[in-house]
């Protein structure tokens, strides 16, 4: 067991959403100075490694659903809390921004920690866009309450960004 960030998510995601993902994660592991490795960011998909597991997000998630014939499809990332954690927090962080709750997000990080502190900053500086979160309990799809991230975003003044 490590620390690890979760997210359920539909099979398909909406293509002109994840370009935009695409393009606003692409502006933020490029000026983030977080060294990662296997970067590939593209209109089918993003994909980067920073030390434990890479975050891998497909626009057509071709993994398993959560139960068979459902629409709801559940992955995740360890990241150990590595350096490169931030970078997985802020696009996890965008991929909430651009999907809404089609993306619900959860993490073994403690709320008393901050666990997603560094992630916001990284939205903050490079792109602007101030972010506030907590964790809510959330029916999922499923019938059983999970602990998901529900967010709000706000674009700040571009002086203040990168």
């Amino acid at each position: 067991m490590g620390y690890t960030h979760y997210w359920y998510r539909p099979r398909l995601l909406d293509a002109l959403k994840f370009r935009a993902f695409r393009i606003d994660l692409e502006k933020v592991v490029w000026r983030s100075g977080v060294n990662v490795v296997d970067v590939a960011l593209t209109d089918e998909g993003v994909l980067f490694a920073g030390g434990c597991e890479a975050l891998k997000i497909d626009q057509a998630f071709a993994g398993r659903s959560v139960r068979s014939g459902e629409d709801r499809c559940f992955d995740f990332c360890k990241t150990e809390g590595m350096k490169y954690d931030a970078l997985v927090v802020a696009a996890l962080l965008l991929a909430k921004m651009h999907f809404g709750s089609d993306f619900n997000l959860t993490s073994d990080g403690r709320l008393d920690k901050d666990p997603f502190k560094c992630g916001v900053a990284l939205l903050r500086d490079i792109l602007g866009i101030e972010t506030t979160y907590c964790f809510k309990d959330i029916d999922i799809g499923d019938g059983i309450p999970s602990s998901c991230v529900v967010a709000e975003f706000k674009t700040v003044g571009k002086e203040q960004a990168k």
